[in-house]
């Protein structure tokens, strides 16, 4: 179990409640196993805290055992883009997620890691993600910002974590 639906305003919360009623507690009844991605997630989640199962905690993260000594076919270090492999030598943070919802907090973040540079960091942004719509043109503008656009390769993924100073999930819901 992922993500509540539910959200600022009242539109999205009818359509939240309504998706929980009609399909939600179906899945949760019906699955053998329920994973949350935390105990405190499962605890405030208004559709999980009611849940008399058991939920076992399973933290966002990477496949540790798909490591860079795999030599799977279209897997190798070709698909890592020569300006990402310069960043694995420097400190960076990173962010997974589509900057362009509002709700990832993308601009939260961007505006930490400027308050960081300002105050001599020499950590880059990598952010991982599709972009979609207008406004990013002042983020792609500053040179210490790394888009990688959507990501497809397990491979990519996890170079990127295995090389991060740290993964920052700035999410406001």
């Amino acid at each position: 179990y992922h993500s509540d639906v539910t959200g600022h305003g009242f539109l999205k919360g009818c359509i939240g409640k309504t998706y929980f009623n009609l399909f939600g507690r179906k899945m949760i009844n019906g699955c053998d196993i329920l994973y949350a991605p935390s105990t405190v997630y499962a605890h405030h989640s208004p559709y999980l805290k009611s849940c008399s199962r058991e939920i076992i905690p399973a933290p966002p993260g990477i496949d540790d055992g798909f490591s860079s000594t795999q030599n799977e076919p279209g897997t190798g270090s070709e698909d890592i883009p020569s300006h990402l492999e310069e960043t694995a030598s420097r400190k960076y943070l990173l962010f997974v997620g589509k900057p362009g919802l509002k709700e990832k907090g993308f601009h939260v973040l961007y505006r930490a890691w400027e308050s960081l540079v300002r105050k001599g960091s020499g950590m880059d942004l990598v952010v991982a993600g599709k972009v979609n719509g207008e406004g990013y043109e002042v983020y792609k503008g500053e040179s210490r910002v790394y888009f990688t656009g959507e990501i497809t390769s397990r491979r990519m993924m996890y170079y990127l974590y295995r090389h991060a100073t740290g993964s920052v999930l700035p999410s406001l819901t």
